[in-house]
């Protein structure tokens, strides 16, 4: 028996025995709704497992952007083409009635955040490196001594 069927006996038993008023301080106590109100919540859950994602990825200049131009804009060049990898970042397109596009722009903040995060990443990649070449000295140290 799903939600709906058991809201509709419950609503017949309260009814078919008077028991309203001791009904609405339990339903506001608990939070329950009426079997109508339950079946749009339902549905509304329905509706929202309908979106389908797609994810587009492959190698540079493969023709990702111009397949999804040809496909969704009638082979206009609406989405950025380039033979540099000026595509990668994260593009979400949604269904509207109305047509409009919404960009976000980094803020100071972000790029400062980034300048941050790239110094840490290239002191780490810069010492990964010294220790590797200092092993590889060792390494040919050795075979020469062999």
């Amino acid at each position: 028996m799903d939600i709906i069927q058991l809201n509709n006996q419950i609503e017949e038993f309260v009814n078919k025995y008077d028991l309203s008023h001791d009904a609405l301080a339990l339903k506001q106590e608990h939070a329950i709704q009426k079997s109508e109100e339950w079946q749009r919540v339902l549905d509304s859950f329905a509706e929202q497992g309908r979106v389908l994602r797609i994810g587009i990825i492959g190698r540079v200049k493969a023709g990702k952007s111009s397949m999804l131009n040809a496909l969704l804009f009638n082979g206009n060049d609406i989405l950025p083409k380039a033979a540099t990898p000026m595509t990668a970042a994260l593009t979400i397109m949604e269904y509207s009635e109305n047509v409009s596009a919404e960009v976000d722009f980094f803020t100071q903040q972000d790029i400062d955040e980034i300048k941050v995060k790239y110094d840490l990443f290239q002191k780490a990649l810069d010492s990964k490196v010294k220790e590797k070449e200092l092993e590889n000295a060792e390494r040919i140290k050795k075979k020469k001594g062999c």
